[in-house]
């Protein structure tokens, strides 16, 4: 049977706690009595082997190996451990060499990120007004998130229709009618352009990336949530990026930090569901290669690429910082995820108050009637021209631009009480908000009933 090492790394001197990296000091603290090391010193560390069951050296319960990563947690006392072993735990982590492991430090406090969950509540125009009162915590989570990132170094030969723009003058003959009343045909210069196309060929090298999750973690939070509610349920949730979910989105890799446990500290590092041969999509890295040639690319338009010659990729792994809550509100259950290094990159679903949305519906159902009577006025305004007599169409006339201006000041007034409803709800909001704002545990310390739908 393999033997498993558990080891408890960067105890605190003082107390024997278990350090853990503090985002905002960037540097490990101790858990229980915030010492924090001074410049040089070194932590201690102590070891359990096993080869069977894996108990937390601190206070003996049994360990949660996290599969597919060399690491364990308790949840007993909330410590995280590093798994040492004779042989790999994740074939798929596996296949990218350690020093080609990078990772971006948790930059974000656990209380900023709920502060700004919190704020984020806020913002929602129809979030409830008492969803302070009422959400609770199914879980809520900081984590290390794995990323493939691929740098393919490519030294091509490629040949290609160049085009090259040019203006031409040009004369048309069109029918005038001249000032006697005569029609005649007169010359007018106009202009296009038009492009010379010119055979091409070259050479050219350089580089182009392409990023893809290794993990499933954030599609999992989305589908996961989203399957806890049912159909009815799901209107009166909001998704905050409008339907256009991208768990890849604006991230910006920084190959900085080489992958360190002592970042990890406190935090559970998320194994590979993916692997790492998934980042080399050959259709993104010649795309990528298509528009560097297209860029350098003399003349005015290109047409007709076609490339061959030596692609060469190098992978790496990147772990990213990830803030992440399951909440529930009633019946409803939501997620929010946020970027551990920037505060303000929120992402997830917000409950609404479909009262409120019904309310604000109703205003703009007035100008309904006003506009239908208009369109229909103005229709028979062309249909009946010439057929009706010279009253009538007056009549038809001041009746259209009277339901017209009807409709616009139905719609002026919908827009000032939507504004006035979306307001005060804000402002009944933010007053709510105010103190959990200094208090953010007395929300983040609420737990749910409901079941977590990433254990279903």
């Amino acid at each position: 049977m393999e033997e498993k090492t558990i080891a408890q790394d960067n105890l605190c001197l003082r107390c024997g706690g278990q350090m853990r990296f503090d985002p905002q000091m960037q540097m490990l603290v101790c858990a229980v009595c915030g010492e924090a090391p001074e410049q040089g010193q070194e932590q201690g560390q102590t070891t359990a082997a096993t080869d069977s069951n894996l108990d937390c050296p601190n206070c003996g319960a049994e360990l949660t190996v996290i599969t597919g990563i060399r690491q364990a947690k308790c949840d007993s006392c909330d410590s995280t451990f590093n798994m040492l072993s004779d042989s790999e735990d994740c074939t798929l982590t596996g296949e990218i060499p350690d020093d080609h492991k990078y990772i971006a430090p948790f930059a974000v406090s656990k209380e900023d990120y709920q502060k700004g969950m919190i704020s984020w509540l806020v913002e929602e125009k129809l979030t409830p007004v008492d969803v302070f009162d009422k959400i609770a915590m199914i879980r809520s989570e900081g984590c290390y998130v794995p990323y493939y990132y691929c740098i393919a170094n490519y030294k091509v030969q490629w040949t290609a229709s160049i085009g090259y723009d040019r203006i031409e003058t040009y004369i048309v003959h069109i029918r005038q009618k001249g000032p006697d009343g005569r029609i005649r045909t007169v010359p007018v210069t106009r202009t296009r352009v038009v492009t010379d196309w010119r055979p091409y060929a070259a050479s050219a090298a350089g580089r182009v990336t392409n990023l893809c999750d290794a993990s499933n973690y954030i599609r999992k939070l989305e589908s996961g949530t989203r399957a806890a509610n049912s159909k009815e349920l799901l209107v009166g949730i909001n998704e905050s990026s409008q339907g256009l979910f991208d768990p890849i989105g604006d991230i910006q890799i920084d190959r900085k930090h080489p992958f360190d446990t002592k970042y990890t500290a406190g935090f559970e590092v998320l194994p590979c569901d993916e692997p790492a041969a998934k980042v080399y999509d050959r259709g993104k890295i010649n795309a990528g290669i298509r528009r560097d040639i297209e860029r350098s690319a003399p003349g005015d338009r290109i047409r007709d690429l076609n490339f061959h010659g030596d692609i060469v990729p190098d992978y790496f792994m990147v772990y990213l910082p990830r803030w992440a809550t399951v909440y529930s509100y009633g019946d409803k259950v939501c997620f929010n995820t946020c970027d551990g290094t920037d505060a303000n990159k929120h992402f997830g679903t917000r409950p609404i108050d479909k009262d409120k949305k019904r309310r604000i519906r109703k205003w703009f159902l007035l100008s309904l009637a006003p506009l239908a009577l208009a369109v229909a006025m103005l229709v028979a305004l062309f249909v009946g021209d010439g057929a009706m007599g010279d009253a009538l169409w007056s009549t038809v006339r001041v009746l259209t631009i009277v339901f017209w201006v009807l409709t616009a000041a139905t719609l002026l007034l919908a827009l000032i009480m939507r504004a006035l409803i979306l307001r005060k709800s804000k402002k009944g909001r933010t007053q709510q908000s105010e103190s959990y704002m200094a208090n953010p545990s007395a929300i983040f310390g609420r737990k749910s009933a409901k079941s977590d739908p990433l254990n279903n």
